[in-house]
């Protein structure tokens, strides 16, 4: 989910909300380029809180928003400066200012982001761009590439929720650009600010256009402005349908607090923070239906085998009154297997748990006289069936 300044404030059930209900954030003005270079420390603040309550991916939005201020006065904004505003013309100051700034931010959050939208609302925001016949999009995915390698780079785009797709060829136009002139980018963030309801195939149809470019897919901005069983029933086929597509591998809503949300219609909770009918939908899909909750035994071989849906798991081993815990992360393509193994060095056997039963080590070394029997030691390498008598 989108967070912002309240976050800070140390709130209850906002802190509880983060730390329950998401694994993945994004700031909503914090990381761009103005706001950013005013406060530093906020975001720095909201980043630490972040993760203090759990979140595992924080989303770096944004690295340029080229809007226009060359055929309008300059005025305070989030993302573009005053001097860049009054340097359009010249390419130079424009390259060093822009360079300088996405070393500057991708420097402090090395290694720290698990993507950057690099470029934001191309379509209807693009003045350095066309000035320069879009050779500035290069520089700035090569300069973010460079300074912070990891992360995986967005081009996120609004305007993209089923209902036509005139917004979708313009901004198709730019991304075969991209295309033919070897921009290197590896993803597509669809913000989906959705005020009406569309059919939900006409916007599958919209993201499969988008898939074919061979980009990771994801939603990144998810809200509906509308109230009651609409807003319940379309954030479900939404998230459905995006849960149900192999090319989308993310899905963020744009805040979940009605009193903390810039329409004041957030997908979780009213201003009271009573769970919403939507907020509902979202729990059941994410907690209910797509949560895989298994357990059983292993084989005589030690395998233990399950379908479980994609995602971060604690696995949880037990032998011999000995525990075993692994965090692990289970991804499409992936081969999607965990080894746990036991210090048998650790192991102690008492004659009265192990009298009369049949025990197979791979490796032993001796036993001992005295009230335990010890497996450890330097293990020769040989392999034996042992019969414990007390």
């Amino acid at each position: 989910s989108a967070i912002n300044g309240t976050v800070t404030r140390n709130l209850v059930n906002y802190d509880n909300t983060i730390k329950g209900y998401f694994n993945t954030a994004v700031f909503e003005s914090e990381h761009k380029w103005v706001q950013y270079e005013k406060n530093p420390t906020l975001t720095r603040t909201m980043y630490n809180k972040a993760k203090t309550l759990g979140i595992k991916n924080v989303r770096g939005h944004t690295l340029i928003w080229d809007r226009d201020y060359m055929s309008k006065p300059w005025k305070d904004n989030t993302s573009i400066p005053q001097d860049i505003a009054q340097n359009y013309n010249n390419k130079t100051y424009l390259d060093t200012r822009i360079e300088n700034h996405i070393n500057a931010i991708s420097t402090d959050y090395k290694g720290q982001l698990c993507d950057w939208d690099v470029v934001n609302e191309l379509t209807n925001n693009h003045c350095m761009t066309e000035l320069y016949n879009k050779e500035t999009l290069a520089q700035w995915f090569n300069w973010a590439k460079q300074y912070d390698p990891d992360a995986t780079r967005y081009i996120n785009e609004t305007g993209i929720t089923g209902t036509g797709d005139d917004h979708l060829n313009r901004f198709c136009a730019y991304l075969d650009y991209m295309v033919q002139n070897n921009v290197d980018f590896e993803g597509i963030g669809v913000q989906s600010h959705f005020s009406a309801a569309c059919n939900i195939e006409d916007f599958k149809a919209q993201l499969d256009r988008l898939a074919s470019y061979g980009k990771r897919l994801k939603i990144t901005e998810f809200d509906f402005n509308k109230n009651g069983n609409l807003q319940s029933d379309f954030t479900r086929d939404i998230i459905l349908l995006s849960f149900s597509l192999p090319q989308v591998d993310g899905f963020l809503g744009w805040g979940f607090w009605d009193s903390s949300h810039w329409l004041h219609n957030a997908m979780l909770f009213d201003k009271n923070w009573n769970l919403k009918n939507s907020g509902k939908q979202y729990v059941n899909l994410v907690f209910n239906n797509w949560w895989s909750d298994e357990s059983g035994i292993t084989d005589e071989n030690g395998n233990f085998s399950k379908r479980v849906f994609y995602g971060d798991y604690e696995v949880t081993a037990k032998y011999m009154g000995h525990t075993v815990k692994k965090t692990v992360s289970f991804n499409r393509g992936d081969e999607n297997e965990v080894d746990i193994v036991f210090d048998t060095d650790s192991f102690e056997f008492t004659p009265a748990k192990l009298t009369g039963r049949n025990y197979n080590f791979d490796n032993v070394s001796s036993f001992v006289s005295n009230t335990d029997f010890v497996a450890g030691g330097a293990y020769p390498n040989i392999s034996q069936n042992i019969k414990i008598s007390g």
